[in-house]
């Protein structure tokens, strides 16, 4: 199993990427759930070290710049939450519910 392949049960690979590695005498058994909601068990018996230095410069760029704008995002909106929480905040429901709100 790699971390790139999509078409892989998205359970079982959180499952298999978050288990503790095993060691050379003992691989590492578990379960989880699965797509079609019922079980799998698995062993993983090596974790082979990914190699960032074989994707291309430019791939990896594009990706830290990605990791950037989710973790941008996810700042901005719990500032904006914590603002919320802060702030006395009055809704007009019928200003909301006006058809021409957005035009």
């Amino acid at each position: 199993m790699s971390r790139d392949r999509d078409t892989e049960d998205q359970f079982l690979a959180v499952a298999v990427f978050t288990a503790v590695k095993p060691t050379q005498d003992q691989p590492t058994l578990g379960t989880t759930r699965n797509a079609e909601g019922g079980y799998t068990v698995y062993s993983l018996e090596a974790v082979i070290p990914g190699r960032p230095e074989a994707i291309p410069q430019a791939e990896r760029d594009a990706g830290k710049n990605q990791l950037v704008e989710q973790y941008g995002i996810g700042d901005f909106v719990a500032f904006v939450q914590a603002l919320q929480a802060n702030a006395e905040i009055i809704i007009n429901d019928d200003a909301l519910a006006a058809q021409d709100l957005f035009r």
